[in-house]
């Protein structure tokens, strides 16, 4: 990293290394709301210093210091801290009052003296068992009945009204299938809840692309229709069919299409498909779908790489290109490569 960058490293690190000193030198006469106030201290330090490590890590990418791989390698640890420490911030300042009742409740439990300091090592303890089950409450991953999304989809598209029981219509092959074949996904990915993508989206019908340009795979098998097999060069860039008045949103069909963009970037994809966004206006719909600065910072810390101008056409600016933007898009980062991990490993099993 350049001189400048890492002594704003050595900097921030000094910061955080001085929070957790703090921290572990409070009076034995502080209160519990003096403890959170100084873990809460020890995290905002963590945070600066993570933010300090991934404009780094992207100055060294941008300025070619470091390979693709390294990046790659090097970044998504931090973005899991951060999105982790994010959590525990908002969740503590959130549920302040009654964790302060908790934890004074587990010290009270835990035998501490009725009289006399409180121990800080039994006060430390009493707010990990405190903080560790709402941290997970707060992130955990809602059960998904498959099943049941299936259903609301086909009525939201008119689907149960044009097929008999037991099929399905395929808007991209224009024709009704066997259910089994046909599956309903979310554009979407579910682990990103409506408060995560808030920044993003500040608050029709589409086409299909394919961002990868990936040539090799052009002869790929997708369907079987009219006693032919389909291959996906048939499909790319075909409009899809619905039955009734009913689309999908045009913004969290952009931002699908965003994601399979930074998805193939992030696998090393080459040079040709950025050449190929740039040179072509690849999203057809006009309309301000995402928020610029949160969207830059998203590209960066999943792809280590900058949005194309191309497609910034289609977003928004919030006047607001501040620190909350950027972490927005910090903790969407982590989100997303955990959503591709995931996607990419079930379709291995």
């Amino acid at each position: 990293m350049a001189p400048a960058r890492q002594s704003a490293l050595k900097t921030s690190r000094q910061r955080s290394v001085s929070a957790v000193s703090r921290l572990s030198e409070r009076s034995v006469q502080s209160t519990t709301s003096d403890f959170l106030d100084a873990k809460l201290s020890e995290l905002e330090s963590d945070l600066d210093y993570i933010r300090c490590v991934r404009d780094g890590l992207n100055e060294a990418r941008q300025a070619e210091v470091i390979a693709h791989e390294e990046f790659q390698r090097r970044i998504y640890p931090f973005l899991q801290a951060f999105r982790a420490s994010s959590q525990t911030i908002h969740v503590a300042k959130r549920q302040r009052r009654l964790i302060i009742e908790d934890v004074d409740e587990n010290v009270d439990t835990k035998h501490q003296p009725i009289e006399g300091p409180v121990d800080q090592g039994l006060l430390e303890r009493a707010y990990r068992d405190v903080m560790i089950p709402r941290v997970l409450s707060a992130s955990a991953k809602q059960k998904f009945n498959q099943s049941a999304f299936k259903e609301k989809v086909h009525n939201y598209y008119g689907v149960n009204e044009r097929c008999a029981p037991g099929y399905s219509w395929c808007h991209v092959f224009h024709q009704v299938l066997p259910e089994k074949y046909v599956k309903a996904a979310y554009l979407v990915p579910r682990s990103m809840t409506a408060k995560k993508i808030s920044h993003l989206f500040g608050v029709e019908d589409g086409v299909l692309a394919d961002p990868q340009n990936d040539k090799s795979k052009n002869e790929n098998i997708v369907g079987y229709k009219n006693n032919a097999y389909i291959k996906l060069k048939s499909i790319d860039g075909k409009a899809l069919e619905f039955i009734t008045n009913n689309r999908p949103r045009q913004r969290y069909l952009y931002f699908c299409f965003i994601i399979a963009y930074l998805n193939a970037k992030s696998q090393g994809a080459n040079d040709a498909v950025a050449k190929k966004v740039e040179a072509t206006r690849f999203w057809p719909s006009g309309g301000e779908y995402l928020d610029r600065s949160t969207l830059v910072t998203l590209a960066r810390c999943v792809s280590g790489s900058e949005l194309p101008e191309s497609l910034k056409d289609n977003t928004f600016d919030s006047g607001d290109n501040s620190t909350r933007d950027a972490d927005a898009g910090t903790v969407l980062g982590a989100d997303v490569r955990d959503a591709c991990s995931a996607s990419y490993l079930a379709g291995q099993n």
